[in-house]
């Protein structure tokens, strides 16, 4: 199949989604608004979010249904966009649907670790729709985190989970996560080899930064919060190999201190990802995000026929709605507005 037939319908599709992005007026309009409820009104009567909150009282949404509500309108597009593909790229989709279903596995075992409902957890999960791989009933009726891993057996997540069963704890979680995330990067990275060389070189490109900033990130709230040993951080980190080779990798590991790791990660690509020191923590996932949207942005000004603008689009919508959920969360604990626009500025 040629790329015009592939990629010329669903291209012009996302130029036209692409149009529906937020602009600066309106983020600066959620950032003045003086309400969660004010937000969703602006949301709701002035953005392409409508289409996900119609029908629904700005008043009787809650911070939490409403990032759900956020999170499955998000998922919809990809459902949709899949729609596009047939064969070995339909199949590609549904593999990048992976790291969302992962997002949804984690919230299932953190919340069974704390023992709340199976009612509580529903409201709580937001990506189950037809790419979903696990059975998401059986999961629910797990008694325990160690029994919701027990029942992943049979599905690609197993593998590297099963490990944790019989030692879940606030440090496990954080090492089963990131054990979850290296599934997502591992199966993408032997499908890929089935697709065409420019496809194949885009996707190991975008997955591969993405896997960078997460190895920079996890590294460091690994060492600063965890304590976690060198080995296992090596051991955890993703070698997807785009700008951080696995002896770089094995460097940033095993720095002695929070201190060393600074020092080593200034003269890397990534430097302005940490804040070094003096800043905020809360800053390091606006930077991450910020690196991100300038790296996909690159791609989707090129407007080529190729997989560049599918992967891009939905990676920046999942961008900007983490920008407006943090922008909510401003809201709802009433905090002023001015870290909340040096968090903005810095991840737009």
């Amino acid at each position: 199949m040629s790329n015009i037939i592939r990629y010329g319908a669903i291209n012009t599709k996302i130029k036209a989604m692409q149009g529906h992005f937020l602009n600066k007026e309106q983020y600066n309009k959620l950032l003045s608004a003086n309400s969660f409820a004010e937000c969703i009104r602006i949301l709701k009567e002035e953005t392409h979010y409508n289409e996900a909150l119609e029908g629904i009282p700005a008043e009787s949404i809650r911070r939490g249904q409403f990032e759900i509500i956020l999170k499955r309108y998000h998922i919809q597009k990809l459902y949709k966009l899949s729609h596009y593909f047939n064969g070995e790229y339909k199949r590609l989709i549904k593999i990048l649907f992976m790291r969302y279903e992962i997002e949804d596995i984690k919230v299932i075992i953190r919340a069974k670790f704390v023992g709340r409902s199976r009612e509580e957890i529903e409201e709580m999960l937001a990506f189950k729709n037809p790419l979903t791989t696990v059975d998401y009933d059986y999961l629910l009726s797990s008694n325990s985190a160690e029994e919701v891993i027990e029942r992943l057996k049979g599905s690609v997540y197993y593998k590297h989970t099963k490990y944790f069963q019989a030692k879940i704890s606030n440090e496990g979680l954080f090492r089963l996560e990131n054990n979850l995330d290296f599934t997502y990067y591992i199966t993408l990275r032997k499908f890929i080899k089935k697709l065409d060389k420019t496809d194949r070189k885009i996707i190991s490109d975008i997955t591969g930064f993405e896997a960078d900033l997460l190895n920079i990130t996890a590294i460091y709230r690994g060492k600063k919060y965890y304590n976690i040993s060198p080995e296992e951080l090596f051991n955890y980190a993703i070698y997807d190999n785009y700008k951080l080779k696995s002896d770089i990798l094995k460097k940033l590991c095993y720095a002695k201190s929070v201190d060393e790791y600074y020092d080593l990660l200034k003269d890397l690509p990534y430097s302005q990802i940490i804040p070094m020191k003096n800043n905020s923590d809360f800053l390091i996932e606006a930077y991450e995000r910020a690196s991100f949207k300038k790296f996909l942005d690159s791609y989707m000004r090129a407007s080529n026929l190729d997989i560049s603008m599918v992967i891009s689009y939905f990676n920046l919508l999942h961008i900007e709605i983490k920008n407006i959920v943090s922008i909510v969360e401003n809201k709802r604990y009433n905090a002023e507005n001015t870290e909340m626009i040096k968090f903005l500025t810095t991840a737009l």
